[in-house]
């Protein structure tokens, strides 16, 4: 797959500028269905794949909060200086509006770690995730970690694998960055099987 757009929803899409994959049935008796995401999963031998803030927020807003008694609500992201800056609402018997700056990494196990530099609350600044959050919402958060992230410490831990809805992306990421206003992700399982050309030449193609 190369140069196409992956739309989970209207405002939810994923920039696939390379990807090298196959498609593993999820159930051993249902077989690959394009019409049923849940049959399948993308397994990545490498890929480079973008997403922008105002995706990711959509993608946060709309599915992992997206449960009875989600103690965040209404995210946005936005880029500054090479930092991810995350504002949202967080409930604590009232809700408070937060911002978390953080730089982006990779985890020794191939996830997404954005490690919370700044923490503001009601512009009050703050020691760290735990003062933001508290232990009991921070425990409630990593019980849905199905639904793609974890809180460890003041890391914020992006889990490709269960950060989106079906059909999953399982794989390794090796390198995360912004880039022209983007957060861009590599992956690279170590498989190389040989390339894959089209038949004839074209930018975009799967």
């Amino acid at each position: 797959m190369k140069n196409l757009t992956f739309r989970f929803a209207r405002d939810i899409a994923l920039e696939v500028r390379t990807l090298r994959r196959q498609l593993q049935r999820t159930k051993p008796e249902i077989p690959v269905t394009f019409d049923d995401s849940d049959s399948f999963a993308v397994n990545a031998d490498a890929a480079e794949i973008a997403i922008t803030p105002t995706s990711l927020a959509a993608l946060m807003n709309s599915y992992m909060f997206a449960y009875p008694g989600a103690p965040i609500k209404s995210v946005s992201f936005t880029i500054k200086d090479n930092r991810l800056i995350q504002t949202g609402t967080v409930h604590k018997k009232v809700d408070l509006p937060f911002e978390i700056t953080g730089s982006l990494s990779v985890t020794a196990d191939g996830n997404i770690q954005l490690h919370a530099d700044k923490i503001k609350s009601a512009h009050i600044p703050l020691k760290g995730l735990l003062h933001l959050f508290g232990e009991d919402l921070a425990k409630l958060l990593n019980q849905q970690s199905r639904r793609g992230l974890n809180i460890v410490g003041d890391d914020i831990i992006l889990i490709p694998r269960s950060l989106t809805p079906p059909p999953h992306l399982l794989g390794q990421v090796t390198r995360v960055f912004i880039s022209q206003g983007k957060i861009v992700q590599h992956f690279d399982s170590g498989r190389h099987p040989p390339v894959l050309n089209p038949s004839y030449p074209s930018e975009a193609y799967i």
